[in-house]
């Protein structure tokens, strides 16, 4: 946390809402394993994104204001860039998903 990844600065959870705010984000992106997601979900709804772009191997329970898409990396061609992420990331072991469960 704190630190740049390329040209991106990593920044802390804490500072979420006021990023999403100042900036005007309103689309968000989960890649986490699957114990992590619905929190990372829940801190974005939280935050004021209207969107979440949903990589996780798990169902998020999101408000209905909020559209969740859920991609399974295992349906992405192996020449998609998204691909060789998930892979190395673990997240393409043989998992199917729906789009979301609604509140």
């Amino acid at each position: 946390v704190g630190e740049p990844v390329g040209d991106l600065k990593v920044e802390p959870m804490d500072d979420l809402g006021d990023i999403v705010r100042s900036r005007g984000i309103t689309i968000g992106i989960i890649a986490t394993p699957g114990h992590a997601a619905q929190d990372v979900a829940d801190a974005l709804v939280a935050a004021g994104v209207e969107s979440i772009l949903n990589f996780a191997p798990v169902v998020l329970s999101v408000p209905r204001s909020v559209e969740v898409r859920k991609v399974d990396g295992n349906a992405l061609a192996p020449s998609h860039p998204v691909h060789a992420v998930l892979v190395a990331a673990g997240f393409v072991d043989g998992y199917r998903g729906v789009v979301a469960r609604r509140r």
